[in-house]
């Protein structure tokens, strides 16, 4: 078969759009069951794997920065306030995954990809915060280091 026309689309992150491209209507392709025949250029894949550099991957790493801290403030409280505003800040990248076009796969040993369960991708994105907060932390000791 023939490979599916492009789709222009400017995704916008604040008030600036972010590398307007061309989006594959592949990755709004899935077999019969579930499964996706084609991840594109907006969808991460979570597991263990080599990281792509695709627009997926860098919208969220972008998204995560911008809400860094905001998720670090709801971090300094306790109790179930803390992980209530945390979750309002992960819900809201996910939003903007979400119109973005963005999907969060998980794949078999085989290739074969699937839509992730909710909890993974809380998950995935919970932990890209707290990745965040380490390299930050890393960052600041090896410049205390150096002075």
């Amino acid at each position: 078969g023939t490979k599916p026309a492009a789709i222009q689309q400017p995704y916008m992150i604040g008030s600036s759009s972010i590398f307007p491209q061309s989006v594959s209507q592949s990755l709004l392709q899935t077999s019969g069951d579930g499964s996706v025949l084609d991840p594109g250029e907006m969808d991460i894949i979570i597991g263990h794997h080599k990281k792509k550099a695709n627009l997926g991957n860098l919208l969220l790493k972008q998204l995560v920065e911008e809400h860094y801290d905001e998720y670090e403030a709801a971090n300094q409280e306790t109790g179930s306030a803390a992980n209530a505003k945390k979750n309002l800040v992960v819900q809201s990248v996910l939003s903007r995954m979400e119109e973005a076009g963005t999907r969060f796969l998980v794949c078999d040993s085989e290739g074969i990809c699937h839509n992730a369960p909710p909890g993974k991708i809380h998950d995935k994105v919970t932990q890209d915060f707290r990745n965040l907060r380490w390299s930050k932390k890393k960052k600041t000791q090896q410049r205390h280091t150096l002075l």
